[in-house]
Parts: C-alpha cells; structure tokens; sequence
C-alpha cells in the first residue's frame, strides 16, 4: 500500500471527493480529525456515505481509542 488518503469523518462533502484521488486506502477519520462535540454527526454521516464509497475505494474508518467515551458510542 503506497497512500492512504483520510477525511474527517463529519465532512460529507469532503468525503464524496476521496475516490477522486485515486489513493490505495481512503480512511474515514471519526478521531482526531473531528472535534468532540461533532463525533455523534460524524458516526451518522459516516454511515450514510459508507455504502457508496465501498463501491469506488478501500475504505477504513479511524475510530477513538477503547478508553474514551466516544469509542462505546
């Protein structure tokens, strides 16, 4: 695997544009990349463009560690 190309979880726009780079791996960030008080949007949008993204790229999602309170939900 040569690239992998991560997008904010709670950015739809930005996570329909992932194929368009053509990387080897697209990963979902749910982490980092979203601050906390959108994590629960995050999860949501995540799962509404997950279908459609499989289809055109391998995709991974970046989740939060086992030790916090967003890993659970």
């Amino acid at each position: 695997m040569r690239s992998l190309l991560f997008a904010p979880g709670n950015r739809a726009d930005v996570l329909a544009k992932l194929p368009r780079s053509r990387p080897d791996a697209a990963v979902i960030d749910l982490e980092d990349a979203v601050p906390a008080d959108r994590k629960a949007e995050a999860r949501t949008v995540a799962h509404q463009v997950t279908p459609s993204l499989v289809k055109q790229v391998r995709l991974l999602v970046r989740v939060n560690a086992p030790d916090t309170d967003h890993f659970a939900a």
